[in-house]
């Protein structure tokens, strides 16, 4: 499709002391290397871009049992997105917020770790993001700290220690730096362990602007999901991304959905909202 942009997905282990498979962190890079982020996309896009293409393999498939933990921007949190992922599976890495944020909705997205705590979601921060005070007041309701082997120092174990969190640690690259992450790490990550694979690629749908906005107009007012469908169909673009959501994994169907308004009906109006949002 013209004006389409493509990335790779891929996902990489994370293992525990014993060397055992216990999570796989999923993450978008740069189609001809797997080691680069693209940075043209922004962090809230890359966050939506992965969990579609982890909605499509399926869960189960993408996760082969094990945790998935995904790069979620702090502002992203109130994002209905993250409901559509299986919350006992799922670890979220929170990242410093795309855009400011004022104390009314840093309450509401604090209160969005509470709920999805409650809910088996366990959460991860990486030691830079200690230099936000905002973001250094979550420790606590932090389950995992994550540290590039190159920084990690008696400090770092010694508050990841006291607050009694997991700690993870990052990019170990060869034999020395594995040695130095099993002294003091919890769980581990790096190229020496075992480097990204790929799960799919995922595209940037050149849809048009407006057609989002009238359907985030009209989401709560819709009464049937056919006056979405209506909306949708007058977009190439938004038609393309609906129709590849309703025919992956997430909702299987027994042959191939080619029309946008079966499409709309099967997701109903609550996934459609959520989909648009």
């Amino acid at each position: 499709m013209k004006g389409t942009t493509e990335f790779l997905v891929a996902r990489q282990s994370i293992f525990n002391r014993e060397g055992n498979r216990v999570a796989f962190e999923v993450f978008l890079r740069k189609k001809d290397n797997l080691l680069e982020y693209p940075k043209e996309v922004p962090y809230n896009k890359a966050t939506s871009m992965v969990i579609e293409i982890i909605l499509e393999r399926g869960v189960s498939r993408v996760s082969g049992g094990k945790r998935l933990m995904i790069n979620v921007p702090m502002d992203f949190l109130i994002n209905k997105a993250l409901e559509s992922l299986d919350p006992q599976k799922l670890i979220i890495e929170v990242t410093e917020p795309q855009i400011p944020i004022g104390d009314i909705l840093y309450k509401q997205l604090v209160s969005s770790t509470d709920k999805y705590t409650q809910r088996g979601v366990l959460f991860s921060m990486n030691e830079k993001c200690f230099s936000n005070n905002r973001m250094k007041s979550l420790f606590e309701k932090m389950h995992i700290i994550s540290v590039d082997v190159d920084r990690l120092d008696s400090k770092v174990v010694q508050n990841v220690k006291i607050g009694k969190k997991q700690l993870l640690i990052l990019k170990i690259q060869d034999d020395k730096d594995y040695k130095k992450a099993i002294q003091y790490g919890d769980l581990m990550q790096g190229l020496y362990l075992e480097g990204p694979i790929p799960l799919g690629e995922s595209q940037t749908a050149p849809y048009l602007k407006y057609t989002l906005f009238r359907l985030i107009k009209q989401v709560y007012t819709a009464k049937s999901p056919k006056e979405l469908a209506d909306l949708i169909a007058m977009d190439v673009g938004m038609t393309a991304k609906v129709l590849r959501f309703v025919n992956s994994a997430y909702y299987s169907p027994l042959t191939e959905i080619k029309s946008i308004e079966q499409a709309c009906a099967i997701m109903g109006l609550k996934a459609l909202r959520n989909f648009v949002l």
